[in-house]
């Protein structure tokens, strides 16, 4: 009888191991934030950590909502593409140093510590956001600012929705060498951009909402490039400003402005260039269009040239 006893015990006392294991496997597994190919990590960080040991291309995958912040210096010739897998991430990771490419893509992004990128260092990866949703709230919060000098190689901003933000991008000393914000939609915003200090930025397929458009204030010797750009400006505590603000010791800075656009406030056209504000030290020029008209396929430079080519029943589209 003792035997039998013991021998149940012995079997109980296995089976609440075996359930212990399991419930901690299975918590562990709860607590699983990314992962790189079948390897999870408890953290982004410890992924990224992980990637950031042998140089090449690497494809970290969100499994969950992650919150952290944290420090990272990514090395040369290491290739992050963080996929958010329609996850949120709401921390912030400082960039101190580094190279390569960090991308986000397919994930929210809220700045719920001010920013979610902080280029703080003399040299930083190429930062990217492609396909993701840019959330602020009452309007603050922004996506990349850029403090030190000569910072990221390149920020670019792409395929992106924006909403109620004070900046996607803003550098307070030099930025990157180049900034590209391309095929975004922006809606109540305070700004658009405000990329102080970066030789060259581009601002492409955008339509936007915004107390101001895009400040360049105090700049030298840059050049905007605005192409096929939709800048509505609201009005804010009673006023309204420009959706290009120049103001202040402009030098040698040049803005380029092709293709349609249209800048506006509360829907109503700015006059001529009054859409911009600025001093002598900024100079614009506006290139025409390449065409003006179409029908159906078929574009041409003039209105003369698509009337002259049109034939009985076709509709003349003005570009």
């Amino acid at each position: 009888m003792k035997t039998n006893f013991k021998r149940f015990l012995g079997v109980a006392f296995v089976l609440i191991m075996a359930l212990t294991v399991m419930t901690v496997s299975a918590f562990a597994a709860e607590e699983t934030v990314a992962k790189i190919g079948d390897a999870e990590y408890a953290t982004l960080a410890a992924a990224m950590t992980e990637a950031n040991k042998v140089a090449g291309d690497y494809t970290i995958t969100m499994l969950k909502d992650s919150a952290e912040v944290f420090t990272f210096a990514q090395k040369n010739g290491v290739n992050i593409t963080i996929d958010g897998e329609g996850n949120t991430f709401t921390g912030k990771i400082t960039l101190n140093a580094g190279a390569g490419n960090l991308t986000f893509t397919d994930a929210t992004i809220v700045p719920a510590n001010s920013q979610t990128i902080y280029l703080n260092a003399s040299t930083a990866p190429n930062v990217t956001f492609d396909n993701c949703l840019l959330e602020g709230n009452n309007k603050s919060g922004t996506i990349v600012y850029g403090y030190a000098s000569n910072t990221a190689n390149a920020v670019v901003v792409k395929n992106c929705e924006a909403s109620d933000l004070q900046y996607i991008v803003s550098y307070r000393q030099t930025g990157s060498n180049s900034l590209l914000i391309e095929n975004v939609t922006a809606t109540d915003m305070i700004y658009l951009i405000r990329p102080l200090k970066c030789p060259e930025v581009t601002v492409k397929d955008v339509t936007c909402d915004a107390v101001i458009g895009i400040d360049v204030k105090n700049d030298k010797y840059g050049h905007l490039t605005l192409e096929n750009v939709n800048i509505n400006i609201v009005k804010y505590n009673g006023n309204y400003y420009t959706p290009v603000n120049g103001s202040g010791a402009g030098i040698n800075y040049d803005i380029t402005v092709k293709g349609k656009n249209s800048f506006t406030k509360d829907g109503v056209a700015f006059e001529g260039t009054t859409w911009f504000s600025g001093n002598a030290g900024y100079v614009i020029t506006v290139e025409a269009p390449l065409e003006v008209a179409a029908i159906g396929e078929n574009q041409y430079k003039t209105l003369a040239a698509a009337i002259s080519a049109a034939k009985s029943g076709d509709t003349i589209t003005l570009l």
